[in-house]
């Protein structure tokens, strides 16, 4: 069964996206892998064009406006705006709503290829180990027992299914349809948003805030803690808002193939601030 692909980016070095890696292992998946740059500025559409050399089914589109937002939403569901952009780019009927900062892992392909035949549904939710802490773990599902805070990010987000779908909220799933199903936990997504280098971590975030606060008018600031860290010492230190060891459980299997290099960096990083591997 054909599927396509589909992400959006935005200054994706500035921000230590693992570019490279998502779009090697969806494109093993994927017949087409529709990336969209959103104004970036620091050389991203360079690194895109370079990764498109390699890989004949990924196609890279400019143009899209970072700064948009759909009228009366206030601005938070500017990421859903940029997915179903990069979406409509898309032939097949399947689709595959992927994030920047997310690795398929290899295991995943031949599950989803047989999901899609023999159990079909019109949408599928995926395992996604949200890798925190350390480039070795992932913040436990059940993490709000422990310390009171929820899960900053799905852990079984809506992804595959039909490209009609709406994509919601700020771009964490798609709409589950009539029909929604689930893959096998052996299919899976490794999520590196919060071990990206944690100086540029720091300045993303706050970014991110930034804008939320200022088109909701809600009156709203920045975390105090990402503040203090911007004050104090310069990086983005996850254990301010998870500080229980017990968060934190080894990542059951090994890293996607096409992480390892990414993975490997980010680990000497980790190493030389905090003093650990």
């Amino acid at each position: 069964m054909e599927i396509s692909g589909s992400m959006f980016i935005h200054n994706a070095i500035k921000n230590d996206y693992c570019i490279e890696a998502v779009a090697a292992s969806f494109s093993d998946l994927c017949e087409e892998v529709i990336i969209l740059d959103a104004e970036s500025d620091d050389g991203t559409v360079d690194l895109l064009y370079e990764i498109a050399k390699k890989r004949n089914n990924i196609k890279i589109h400019t143009g899209a406006i970072w700064a948009c937002e759909r009228p009366g939403m206030g601005g938070y569901d500017r990421y859903a705006v940029l997915a179903d952009k990069a979406k409509a780019l898309t032939k097949h009927r399947t689709h595959f709503m992927i994030q920047a900062d997310e690795v398929l892992h290899e295991d995943s392909v031949p599950i989803i290829h047989e999901a899609l035949i023999n159990n079909p549904r019109t949408s599928y939710s995926i395992t996604r180990y949200n890798v925190f802490g350390s480039p070795d773990t992932y913040l436990r599902f059940d993490s709000k027992q422990l310390t009171g805070y929820e899960q900053p990010c799905n852990i079984r987000p809506q992804r595959l299914g039909d490209r009609d779908l709406v994509i919601l909220g700020d771009a964490e799933s798609i709409y589950p349809g009539h029909n929604p199903g689930a893959l096998p936990l052996e299919a899976c997504l490794f999520h590196y948003c919060h071990v990206r280098d944690p100086r540029k971590q720091l300045d993303r975030i706050i970014g991110i805030q930034d804008w939320f606060f200022s088109k909701t008018g809600s009156g709203g600031e920045v975390d105090k803690k990402v503040i203090d860290q911007q004050n104090t010492f310069g990086y983005f230190d996850a254990r301010a808002w998870y500080p229980d060891d017990r968060c934190f459980i080894p990542i059951p299997k090994p890293h996607p193939k096409y992480a390892l290099q990414w993975v490997k960096e980010r680990r000497k990083q980790f190493k030389q601030i905090f003093g650990e591997a």
